[in-house]
């Protein structure tokens, strides 16, 4: 698996007195991609905390997980946990990102569509992705392609957005509601009253 390469946000800057001076910028999804080194170890620890526990000890999958949530699944009708790893959730998040990039419907219904054979695809796609990829690089794509809000795409474009920082910059309550817009952006918005 090769991560996609997701749509970025272009800016245009104009000259004043010499120096540049940022005058739009112009998305199609808001994002601006960072490298892990980039990205505060705040939220680093939040989303892992929150997200993935064993995210360093496991090779993709979550075994643990996955067996509690299959059990608590089948005795709740389905209204029980999850059991995808930061690994998995990056996995559909690039499914998802290339289907959309592509505009084509059958593409997109199938990399959101719930069922048993998607999430066997992305247990077998996030070992091998675990294999190829460092762990480093695997938090930082999935914070990268993660949805905080309308046309907020990326920790770097919420950061700036929501807090007027860069996301190495970010501070512990910071990092803490960033990482709740992981579980529901829309509900979780600090804008939105």
């Amino acid at each position: 698996i090769k991560p996609v390469n997701a749509s970025q946000a272009s800016t245009i800057y104009a000259l004043r007195d010499g120096k540049p001076v940022k005058m739009a910028n112009f998305y199609h999804e808001n994002r601006i991609e960072v490298p892990f080194e980039e990205i505060s170890p705040n939220l680093i620890n939040a989303v892992i905390a929150v997200e993935d526990p064993r995210f360093y000890e496991h090779g993709g999958v979550d075994i643990i997980s996955l067996l509690r949530a299959t059990l608590t699944n089948r005795a709740t009708f389905g209204e029980g946990p999850g059991a995808s790893t930061i690994t998995m959730q990056y996995v559909r998040q690039s499914q998802v990102e290339a289907a959309n990039l592509t505009g084509d419907a059958e593409a997109i219904a199938a990399a959101t569509e719930v069922t048993v054979a998607r999430k066997l695809r992305e247990i077998r796609l996030a070992i091998a992705l675990e294999n190829e990829v460092e762990k480093k690089d695997i938090l930082a794509g999935y914070l990268n392609l993660s949805f905080f809000g309308t046309n907020i795409n990326g920790v770097e474009a919420a950061s700036e957005y929501y807090f007027g920082i860069k996301a190495k910059d970010l501070n512990v309550p910071q990092a803490a509601m960033l990482t709740a817009m992981l579980k529901g952006a829309e509900l979780y918005r600090p804008d939105v009253e």
